[in-house]
């Protein structure tokens, strides 16, 4: 934290539950939800075609760190002793991570075709 701001991420909300938590609930939730969702749509087809893709380990992974952050949160709020770890930024650090590679992806495949159909360099 900046100096001349303080430590506001650290005041406790309700029993152990901090701004701090609640914050990264919420950013993480829009990215794990709304970026996130072609992952369960495709993990959706996929399961339902009875095979699993990476659309599936993805929707699995993040889900799995999400899911027991919520539960962090629910604990935190309902004990005075509890210290667990979060893993909100996980899950939005996943989703984040593998977007960018298929876009990198997309942009490699574009160039690759771009340099096949032009193989001197003519435009």
């Amino acid at each position: 934290m900046l100096p001349p701001y303080g430590n506001w991420l650290g005041y406790k909300i309700y029993k152990v539950l901090t701004v701090g938590m609640l914050l990264r609930w919420i950013l993480c939730t829009s990215v794990q939800f709304t970026f996130g969702r072609r992952f369960y749509v495709g993990a959706y087809h996929a399961l339902r075609r009875r095979y699993a893709n990476m659309d599936v380990l993805v929707a699995l992974g993040t889900n799995a760190a999400y899911f027991y952050y919520v539960y962090t949160v629910i604990k935190a709020s309902t004990s005075d002793r509890f210290e667990g770890q979060d893993f909100f930024e996980t899950s939005a650090m996943l989703i984040s991570l593998i977007l960018l590679g298929k876009y990198l992806e997309v942009v490699a495949k574009g160039k690759t075709s771009n340099a096949i159909a032009n193989p001197l360099g003519k435009a």
